[in-house]
């Protein structure tokens, strides 16, 4: 008996779920079609196929104020399309012209924000994504890569003020080498930069005007070298902090000679050595390595004490993190 009711109650509720459905089916729209029109007012005039949006149509957001003119594929924006906003006073102002796919900005298109920024390039997922060209209303303007809507990758920066720079960046920072130009002076700073500040480089005039402003040159012992090993500090540095890619993977046959360059220092065979020799280790493969940089390695595999002992898979660590950077 609870199971006969029970029964009957399921076929009432299908049968009043399934009566928009029902009617739906039966209007069978296939092709261009007149405006139809859903309970929340929103509308659609264009082409159908299989009782899905399909084709060339235009859509009318009423309840979020917005339209959208443009491709459809199975009832999503897929193609070609140009999204609208209504403002205040009833204008329509243009959001995005350019490719979709499956309901998302896919492709290549432009973002006109309502900040006035303005972004072409390429799209991926709804976010900036490969190359691409952004204008910012204060006049500034980038061009360059891009990675999940970020600034990522190489690019050059161009202030409203005449100032360019030009370089990598990482998380919508400037990150790594790059130059820097500064238009006023007539200066370039060449070096690296870490979380958008410049860390470490040098300054030249680039014009025949001195200024009083002017940067004077650091008397050191060998400059140069100075410069050099601080950049490659400061590499070894964002390295280990993981802004960099992945550390590598070293092949048998580089292992191998990995092991004999450290072998050629523990010539006790203690299969261990004083971590303060690491500059020897490295010194068997050509690279000469400071003190400061030395630091930065030890301090990349958690090693703070020089005179702690280091192991051949402590060294094989500090070698990828100085290939990484």
């Amino acid at each position: 008996m609870d199971a006969t009711a029970a029964s009957r109650r399921e076929e009432r509720a299908g049968a009043t779920t399934q009566l928009w459905k029902t009617n739906d089916a039966l209007a069978n729209k296939d092709g261009p079609r007149s405006t139809v029109f859903w309970v929340n007012k929103n509308t659609y005039t264009g082409e159908w196929r299989g009782n899905q949006k399909e084709g060339r149509g235009e859509y009318t957001y009423t309840d979020k104020g917005l339209k959208y003119e443009g491709d459809f594929l199975r009832g999503k924006r897929h193609g070609h399309g140009v999204l609208w906003q209504k403002e205040k006073g009833g204008r329509m102002r243009r959001v995005y012209e350019g490719e979709w796919c499956q309901g998302k900005r896919q492709g290549s298109g432009t973002l006109y924000s309502s900040n006035g920024d303005v972004f072409t390039g390429s799209w991926n997922a709804n976010k900036r994504h490969g190359k691409g060209k952004l204008a910012y209303e204060g006049g500034d303007y980038y061009d360059g890569d891009f990675v999940g809507g970020l600034r990522e990758g190489y690019g050059v920066l161009t202030k409203s003020n005449g100032d360019r720079f030009e370089g990598n960046w990482a998380l919508d920072k400037k990150e790594g080498p790059g130059v820097y130009y500064y238009m006023a002076k007539m200066q370039m700073y060449e070096g690296e930069w870490r979380d958008d500040v410049a860390k470490c480089g040098k300054i030249v005039d680039i014009g025949p005007d001195e200024y009083d402003s002017r940067i004077p040159e650091v008397e050191l012992e060998e400059p140069n070298m100075v410069v050099s090993s601080r950049i490659n500090t400061l590499r070894i540095e964002r390295a280990a902090s993981g802004v960099s890619s992945s550390p590598p993977e070293f092949g048998k046959e580089q292992l191998s000679s990995l092991a004999r360059g450290f072998e050629m220092v523990d010539v006790e065979g203690l299969g261990h050595i004083p971590a303060f020799r690491l500059a020897d280790v490295f010194a068997k493969f050509g690279a000469e390595l400071g003190a400061d940089e030395c630091r930065a390695l030890l301090g990349a595999i958690g090693c703070v004490d020089e005179t702690a002992s280091l192991r051949f898979e402590d060294f094989v660590n500090c070698m990828a993190v100085l290939v990484r950077a």
